[in-house]
């Protein structure tokens, strides 16, 4: 998604598989940083299952000051103190 940084407000869809492999950092209010692998925040945000495909939107966002470490739907995010960039996801 750090391809998308700067158009802040535009939504776009993606069709992903669920993944709890790849790292995350935040996810309050489904909220990640830019180079959280999407995959795996869709299955953290509870948007699809690990190895389930579904349809989901991301609406590019300006960095956060900081991202909480979240443990949710058997995936753990990591904390960061402030990115560039984010994204929200939903269905």
């Amino acid at each position: 998604m750090l391809s998308y940084r700067g158009q802040n407000g535009k939504v776009y869809t993606f069709k992903v598989t669920g993944s709890t492999s790849g790292r995350i950092w935040g996810g309050e209010n489904n909220i990640y940083t830019d180079d959280s692998y999407i995959a795996t925040a869709a299955v953290h945000a509870g948007l699809v299952k690990a190895g389930q495909t579904g349809t989901i939107k991301v609406k590019i966002l300006p960095g956060q000051s900081s991202y909480s470490s979240i443990e949710r739907n058997g995936v753990t995010s990591y904390k960061n103190n402030g990115y560039g960039g984010s994204y929200q996801l939903s269905k």
